[in-house]
């Protein structure tokens, strides 16, 4: 160091210098600040990590248009800017056999945009956007950031429809609730009279038969029972008069009443429901039930004898059902100047 000393001689003074120190930040990164003299290097370091980002490179400029060139002196304090390019991701919208939805890319922290549109899946109604494949953990859109590829999942519920059982008259069966695409349990069969149960059906008029071990529901349906007819015999006994043909018919209807038949010497006076003939079967009202036997009522027929006494006093006429015996009047007739010789059919008296 000089002192403020005269002098005396010639003398040589020397300069000392201090090389600067300049500091060198790394900015963007966790990496401490180096500490560089004058012309020397920077030592590049070990590529920084970041998460969710991918790290570019070192730039000279907060633009990251120029690179930094580690092989350039230092000759002032120098900032080195990182370069960083955030992730994206992928999410992908499970919909689980609904309509399709487009996957999405998100950039690393950001939130994901809900579809504008939810799924369609036919029998079913959506319940929203679930993280997990159990459906466990609802996916909230406005709450939720991507930090990696992501999928979420659509829940459906399926829907509920009821199932009619219209008997068609038959006795009573109770409708059901199915799940959309499910098979529907097979009922007790109904019962009706005069009728035997020909399956379920699901149209009015009995041509679609529905098959319980493959068919499924699909939507709220009404399934119609169909019935046959039993065929019920009726025989016409007509009680040694002229034959009348037995039919056939079913349960429920009336009979159309056939022509009355004959017999010799009786008139025809109905059709009867019992053989001791006492409730008449009444055509206009009575069905029939089950097989049937009607039975013919017949009213034997009288004749009037007329006694002819000519001149003779005078006989009642007598009135003798057909083919009894007739019976003698109790007292001849009388007539003066004649004996009664007795009844004859003819006027020949032979």
């Amino acid at each position: 160091m000089i002192s403020r000393k005269k002098l005396r001689l010639d003398t040589v003074i020397y300069a000392k210098w201090t090389v600067n120190e300049y500091k060198v930040t790394f900015n963007g990164t966790d990496l401490s600040d180096a500490s560089i003299t004058h012309g020397g290097k920077v030592t590049k370091p070990a590529d920084p990590a970041k998460t969710g980002s991918t790290f570019g490179g070192w730039y000279a400029d907060t633009d990251f248009e120029t690179e930094f060139d580690f092989t350039k002196e230092i000759t002032s304090d120098t900032v080195i800017y990182a370069k960083w390019t955030a992730n994206t991701y992928t999410v992908t919208f499970e919909t689980n056999s609904g309509s399709a939805v487009s996957s999405a890319t998100v950039s690393h922290g950001s939130p994901v945009i809900r579809p504008l549109a939810d799924p369609i899946k036919a029998g079913h109604t959506f319940k929203g956007w679930y993280k997990d494949e159990l459906l466990t953990n609802a996916f909230l859109f406005d709450n939720e950031v991507i930090t990696g590829e992501t999928v979420i999942y659509a829940k459906w519920e399926a829907n509920q429809y009821t199932v009619v059982f219209d008997s068609n008259e038959g006795s009573s069966v109770e409708s059901t609730t199915v799940s959309h695409g499910e098979k529907i349990t097979k009922p007790i069969e109904p019962a009706k009279a005069g009728y035997t149960f020909a399956g379920w059906y699901t149209d009015e008029d009995t041509t679609s038969i529905f098959t319980f071990e493959s068919d499924v529901v699909t939507g709220d349906l009404t399934l119609y029972a169909k019935w046959v007819s039993i065929p019920y015999n009726v025989k016409f006994e007509s009680n040694q008069g002229s034959a009348v043909a037995d039919i056939v018919t079913a349960y429920g209807e009336k009979l159309s009443q056939p022509a009355d038949p004959t017999k010799e010497g009786y008139t025809f006076d109905g059709w009867y429901k019992d053989s001791g003939l006492t409730k008449k079967w009444d055509f206009d009202k009575d069905t029939v039930k089950d097989h049937l036997t009607v039975y013919a009522k017949w009213i034997i027929k009288s004749h009037t004898v007329t006694f002819q006494t000519d001149g003779g006093t005078m006989v009642p006429a007598a009135n003798v059902e057909h083919g009894q015996p007739l019976v003698r009047p109790l007292t001849d007739p009388l007539k003066t100047g004649s004996t009664f010789g007795g009844w004859y059919t003819d006027t020949d008296f032979e």
